[in-house]
């Protein structure tokens, strides 16, 4: 940069600065006369400021005494209003008094009568007076008058109040007479009247006698459950019909002429059911049944226990209607809840006693009829506990269990152990399977359908009470998987003992050959190997231990199969006969074919026209192992000795 360059950069700055100290000066100068104005104006406006001061120190005295002079006039008004007020009251009370002297002299005199009814609007308008002012005035005027020997006489408001005492009197004399001559309609015109004399609770408490009456005096049918359903359900009635009439003159007091009917109901239903124990001897047979005495008859339980079932059931839903009204009552029966459960497992005992009895074979299952028998037994039984309550169907389901236990099927399972000795034994041992298998099945759709009916059973129970239900049938079904398991166990010691020594020669026999032919030999190994086994299975098994059996046979069969195979060789043409018999096989047994799977692999892989094509099928989901190929492969001879067919 040179030396004019720098000169001229220099002068610019100069300028610059020139200019900036003017701007400065020109700001000063500003300010200054600012400062000027602002003081002028404050002097100016202190003489305006002062005035609006003084006039608003005015303005704030005026309002003051306006204020002032508006609460004068506020407490004079209130003082007024106060006067008018009692001025008001007093007239009214004198107006009261003028009414009620003249009230009492109509009522006296139409009382003296006997007719209070035309008094009853008279006496509503006396019970609308706050009474209680005349009679204060009356007392004070009592207090101050006492020393005056003209004083004498009662109130007005107790006069009054005796011709009330009056009027109630009569009213109750012709609604007591009414109801001991069972004068219906005089009993619905006297009863709204109480209300309108204050006597709601006197009336409520007539009129709950006079129905409670109705219902005590009802002559009941003999048959005890038509007796019980007959109180449940005019009472019902009863309830609903007064719910309406009550609540319309006497309003919420309508609910305690409700709990009274329902108490006396209650009162109906225990008469009832007295009778009906003693009739029956309830009692009695209970308590034979507790020392292991019974001599009852399973026919002559029956009909007791179904016909406490039927009264527990009406009970239950009676209850539900209690509730459903809100009336706080509920007719426990829990003595004959009891009785009803200790009769029904005695009645169970008896009747599993009697089934087992029934020897006779039935061709449809080939089962005996004692199966059938109890679990239709058993069915009727939760059927009738489902009529009940959930807690009692869970005894009843608890009670079934040990007693199938103890009693039914523990008995069966016991007595296999002495059967499998001679071929009779054998012919009664595989009855006693079947039998135990049918209870199987029996119990699993005894749960599906007491599962299936509970809400229907029991629509207003709580999830939790339902839940319990499930939790009990549930170990009753896991007797179903002890026993399946049992079955299955016994089965499997018949197949050991009784066919499995005779598969091996089967099979030996029929494989006893090679299998390199040529395309005009023929073979039967699949009609052989069926005709031959058929022997082997019992016809005398039910349809699903037959077909546990013919499991067991089948496994056997192919296990025997396979050993021998690998004992042969085969040509392309006897692969392909070996696979079609295979298939024979599986065809006849067609619901077990996972069990031939293994044996339909070898097969397909010693019918192949190349071992190469082993790439194409064989994958990690077959039966045959990567290392088995080679050597099934092997038993071609067309393939000779084959190692790792999947090399390439």
């Amino acid at each position: 940069m040179d030396i004019l360059e720098i000169k001229n950069q220099l002068a610019e700055l100069n300028q610059k600065e020139s200019k900036i100290d003017d701007d400065l000066e020109t700001i000063i100068d500003t300010q200054s006369s600012i400062k000027q104005a602002k003081e002028l104006l404050f002097k100016s406006s202190i003489p305006h400021l002062n005035d609006l001061q003084n006039k608003t120190d005015g303005l704030i005295n005026i309002v003051l005494k306006t204020f002032k002079s508006a609460e004068n006039i506020a407490l004079k008004v209130r003082s007024l209003d106060k006067q008018k007020s009692r001025v008001s009251s007093s007239i009214q009370i004198y107006q009261n008094v003028i009414d009620m002297t003249l009230w009492s002299f109509v009522i006296s005199s139409q009382l003296t009568k006997g007719n209070y009814l035309d008094c009853i609007p008279l006496f509503e308008n006396y019970l609308r007076i706050n009474t209680a002012q005349i009679q204060e005035i009356y007392n004070r005027t009592q207090t101050l008058d006492t020393k005056s020997e003209d004083f004498m006489g009662k109130s007005i408001v107790e006069e009054m109040d005796l011709l009330l005492e009056k009027a109630i009197e009569l009213l109750v004399q012709d609604f007591d007479e009414a109801i001991t001559n069972s004068n219906f309609k005089q009993i619905q015109e006297l009863f709204p009247l109480f209300p309108k004399l204050n006597q709601h609770h006197l009336g409520i408490n007539k009129y709950s006698y006079f129905l409670c009456k109705m219902i005590s005096s009802k002559k009941y049918l003999e048959q005890f459950v038509e007796s019980c359903t007959f109180i449940y359900e005019n009472g019902a009635i009863m309830i609903d019909k007064q719910q309406e009439i009550v609540s319309k003159f006497y309003g919420d007091l309508y609910m305690q002429v409700l709990e009274k009917i329902a108490d006396e109901i209650k009162v109906q239903i225990r008469l009832v059911l007295n009778s009906f124990i003693e009739t029956k001897q309830i009692d009695r047979k209970v308590k034979e049944i507790q020392a292991g005495k019974s001599t009852a008859e399973a026919r002559e339980l029956d009909k007791i226990i179904t016909e406490i079932a039927l009264i527990l059931n009406k009970t239950v839903l009676f209850n539900r209607f209690l509730e459903t009204r809100k009336i706080k009552r509920e007719i426990a029966l829990d003595t004959l809840l009891d009785y009803f459960i200790i009769i029904t497992e005695n009645y169970i005992q008896l009747s599993i006693q009697q089934a087992m009895l029934k020897k006779n074979i039935l061709e449809e299952n080939k089962s005996t009829r004692s199966v059938d028998d109890v679990f239709y037994i058993l069915k009727t039984v939760l059927v009738r506990g489902g009529q009940t309550a959930p807690d009692c169907l869970c005894v009843l389901i608890n009670q079934i269990g040990r007693i199938l236990e103890e009693k039914y099927m523990g008995v069966l399972q016991k007595n296999l152990s002495n059967l499998f000795k001679d071929d009779q034994g054998i012919s009664q041992a595989i009855t006693v399977l079947n039998d135990l298998q049918l209870c199987c099945d029996y119990i699993i759709k005894l749960d599906a359908d007491i599962t299936s009916n509970l809400p229907r059973m029991f629509p207003y129970a709580t999830e939790l009470s339902l839940e319990k239900i499930k939790s009990c049938l549930s170990i009753i079904t896991d007797f179903s998987k002890k026993y399946n398991s049992i079955v299955q166990t016994w089965i499997e010691n018949y197949f050991k003992q009784a066919i499995k020594p005779k598969i091996k020669p089967i099979v030996s026999t029929l494989l006893a050959k090679s299998y390199v032919i040529n395309e005009f030999q023929q073979d039967s190994f699949g009609l052989s190997l069926e005709n031959q086994l058929n022997p082997l299975f019992n016809t005398q098994f039910n349809d699903q231990n037959q077909q546990y059996l013919v499991k067991l046979v089948l496994e056997q069969v192919t296990k025997e199969i396979e050993i021998k195979i690998f004992q042969l060789k085969f040509n392309y043409i006897g692969a392909l006969l070996f696979e079609s018999q295979i298939k024979q096989m599986i065809q006849r047994f067609n619901n077990m074919r996972e069990i031939c799977s293994r044996l339909n692999q070898i097969s397909i892989l010693l019918s192949m026209e190349d071992k190469d094509e082993v790439k194409e099928y064989w994958n990690q989901k077959w039966k045959i192992k990567k290392t088995e190929l080679g050597k099934i492969l092997s038993l071609r001879v067309e393939f000779g000795n084959v190692v790792d067919p999947l090399k390439d």
